[in-house]
């Protein structure tokens, strides 16, 4: 498949015309030292990305080269300095018509909310479902459909390839849009049996002026081993707007409904699943209900959501409150959640309190203040032992028009006078463009991990020590 792709592209590349020929891309060039014994201490990732449009035909390249691959869960003994990897990270050739589209070689895409279908790449996470294949596209006014073919390399065996084919319809006339799927996925589970799962699903949009409302329901049916499973999946959302105010309300339902190309919604305000240890969409229940209201006075954001197994082994619950201030030109943004999570059969129970401030503040016209102050609570039950300790994290980040600091600086103590035997994580970040097209970022310290948001940009992080340097340039 990979070869056949790759010929194609290649094929594209030396028919196009030089004259109406447009080139663009990047480079981006990473250097790592990881401060751990169990590491090689220094790494070295070289990104070169191409793309070339011609009329309505683009074609792109990314191409990776490492010195050696870092890898976070890798074994030292499996490692070497002098090992030099490399890999063609993405290429595809794509046709863009008015009403049309073709695609062949690397797929990211999505049907739907993303329930029953979606192939993408997490770099921070390390994970990569995107399909090597083919993809076609076409919509007008009151219809659009898209067809996909396409394989990925197995979790469970790296010479073979999981496979997803699938077919997404929907029609819309004035306020509705009704939609349909089907697919299909094949995942290797031994060395020489393939399981096979058929899916189908539907989907309701509404759309008036005073009320969303979304719907999108799925079954599934698994052939597995002499034995079948079926599955289902059921997701709406719904909003409602009343002047000043908006109510948001969702609930979800998924049972037997988990396999590799799907990214359900958790539906809670702190986005986190039901369990870390129990795969999502095997079972769990529940629901979501928000108000928002803007008014002169501020902006008030206020969430409550709780999800649940078919036994009530598992439970979750979170709740959020804001409230966004302005003064002149400041913003202010106070912050409070509660999130529990308890696993009854093994007694584990935990509950975090997290009040936040976080202040904007315009200095000067180019010189921009952001700052962030975090005291979170944890207490934690594990079988008979239980455990309580306080995370503050006090955040700073200068702007001044294209160069920015950011500097993170999170404790963890029993209270705030047992700064003996506290973690500390210090971790800076420095983000400037150095020239019209080219950008640095140096990250420098220790960081937590979790979700982080520096210099504008957030995301979910892992725990790391050392030193990121990192120069992009586009051209």
């Amino acid at each position: 498949m990979k070869k056949i792709i790759f010929v194609l592209l290649l094929i594209t590349a030396f028919g196009l015309s030089a004259q109406d020929l447009y080139i663009s891309g990047s480079n981006t060039a990473e250097y790592i030292y990881k401060s751990a014994d169990d590491s090689l201490k220094n790494y070295f990732e070289d990104e070169l990305n191409l793309t070339l449009d011609y009329n309505k035909i683009s074609l792109g390249l990314t191409f990776n080269a490492y010195l050696p691959k870092y890898d976070e869960n890798a074994p030292i003994e499996n490692l070497n300095s002098d090992d030099i990897e490399y890999e063609w990270e993405e290429r595809y050739v794509n046709y863009s018509g008015d009403n049309i589209e073709f695609r062949a070689g690397t797929i990211e895409d999505y049907f739907g909310s993303g329930m029953t279908f979606r192939a993408y790449e997490d770099e921070d996470l390390d994970h990569d479902n995107r399909l090597e294949g083919f993809m076609g596209y076409f919509a007008n006014d009151y219809f659009k459909t898209k067809a996909i073919y396409g394989v990925t390399e197995s979790k469970n065996y790296a010479d073979k390839n999981d496979a997803f084919y699938g077919l997404e319809a929907s029609s819309n006339y004035d306020f509705i849009t009704l939609g349909g799927k089907a697919l299909g996925v094949r995942e290797q589970v031994l060395a020489d049996y393939y399981s096979n799962r058929k899916v189908y699903g539907s989907e309701l949009t509404l759309a008036f002026d005073a009320l969303d409302f979304y719907v999108e329901y799925a079954y599934s049916d698994l052939e597995n081993i002499n034995k079948s499973e079926y599955g289902h999946g059921l997701y709406t959302n719904t909003s409602l707007y009343v002047g000043d105010f908006t109510f948001t309300g969702g609930y979800k339902y998924f049972k037997d409904f988990d396999y590799r190309f799907i990214d359900l919604p958790t539906l809670n305000h702190a986005d986190e699943p039901l369990d870390d240890y129990q795969a999502i969409g095997s079972d769990e229940e529940g629901f979501l209900g928000e108000i928002s209201w803007n008014n002169s006075f501020g902006d008030l954001m206020a969430s409550y959501a709780e999800a649940w197994s078919s036994d009530f082994d598992y439970k979750l619950s979170n709740g959020y409150g804001e409230l966004q201030k302005e003064f002149g030109e400041n913003i202010f943004t106070f912050e409070y959640e509660h999130f529990e999570r308890k696993h009854k059969s093994i007694n584990t129970w935990s509950k975090e309190l997290t009040p936040a401030i976080v202040a904007d503040i315009p200095v000067t016209n180019n010189f921009k203040l952001h700052l962030k102050t975090e005291y979170e609570m944890i207490e934690e039950v594990h079988g008979s032992e239980e455990t309580e300790h306080i995370e503050p994290l006090l955040q700073t980040d200068f702007l001044f028009n294209n160069f920015g600091i950011s500097i993170i600086t999170e404790v963890q103590m029993e209270d705030l006078s047992d700064t003996d035997n506290a973690d500390f994580w210090l971790g800076g970040e420095v983000k400037a463009s150095i020239m019209d097209n080219t950008d640095l970022l140096i990250f420098a310290g220790k960081q937590k991990g979790g979700s982080v948001c520096r210099n504008g940009t957030c995301k979910e992080v892992k725990p790391f020590e050392g030193i990121k340097f990192e120069i992009t340039t586009k051209f």
